[in-house]
């Protein structure tokens, strides 16, 4: 998850209630269909976000790096699970090779395309919420929580979470250089062994979260946290112009989208 950036473009203009619910169209329409021409198309929409908003790419690659074997595996593993008896369309039900002797194995076109599917699935959602935490700052996420009713320990806590994720992802890495210059091995055979040789890493990570969650909790003391329960902010939410006419783009396009799956598109 990356922290926010300010600036300039339109999504950095709209209100968090806006992003809100256009982030839960997207992430409804990444469900509605099954072939993965449709869940390209999402795809290349969020790599245009990603390239307007100017968001850094070696960090975003960070993000995506650790996700390419799941995300080959995936595909992989579809192909050869679903059988071609399993879709509708003719095509679907080719099968493109087997793995084994005496056609046993198959690799069928519909698995494939549906591991296609599960892969702009998940490319999606990493880019569509990445996108949405780099433009929103923390405060306005506070101000939705609030709006919605939720208690104050609970927003609190959520909201805290969502800041630190990007701060102990830095301390890893300052972690994992710092181990790395002392001649630590971080690299072991088998699972145990991965185990035993990040420990050089999490026991500092561990005693480094104590000693900010120990600061965060005289910090929250001395601003005096909890002697009231009416929040006030410094900037409070207004729905502007080009927050109606954001939505309502995206409603008439979610709209058509859902016809489309009503009159049969998209299966496999």
């Amino acid at each position: 998850m990356l922290d926010y950036h300010p600036g300039h473009s339109i999504i950095h203009k709209l209100d968090v209630r806006t992003k809100t619910i256009i982030l839960s169209m997207l992430m409804i329409l990444l469900f509605l269909f099954k072939s993965p021409l449709f869940n390209l198309s999402l795809s290349t929409f969020s790599t245009l976000l990603v390239i307007y908003i100017h968001m850094p790419y070696e960090r975003l690659w960070r993000l995506l790096k650790p996700t390419i074997p799941i995300l080959i595996l995936v595909v992989i593993l579809a192909g050869f699970t679903y059988s071609a008896s399993s879709f509708e369309s003719s095509s679907a039900k080719q099968i493109l090779f087997y793995a084994w002797s005496n056609h046993k194995l198959p690799f069928s076109y519909g698995g494939f395309c549906w591991g296609l599917t599960l892969l702009f699935r998940i490319y999606s959602m990493i880019l569509l919420t990445s996108v949405f935490t780099f433009t929103t700052p923390i405060h306005d996420f506070i101000q939705l929580m609030h709006l919605l009713r939720l208690p104050g320990p609970l927003t609190f806590l959520v909201v805290t979470a969502i800041r630190f994720i990007p701060t102990m992802q830095k301390k890893v890495e300052q972690v994992f250089d710092a181990q790395r210059a002392r001649g630590a091995r971080l690299a072991g055979k088998g699972m145990f062994g991965q185990i035993v040789a990040y420990l050089p890493i999490m026991v500092p990570l561990i005693v480094d979260s104590i000693r900010m969650s120990e600061k965060l909790a005289i910090s929250m003391l001395n601003r005096g946290y909890g002697a009231t329960t009416n929040w006030t902010v410094f900037h409070q939410l207004h729905m502007r112009m080009i927050d109606y006419l954001t939505l309502f783009v995206f409603l008439i396009g979610f709209a058509c989208c859902l016809y489309f799956k009503i009159i049969g598109y998209g299966s496999l």
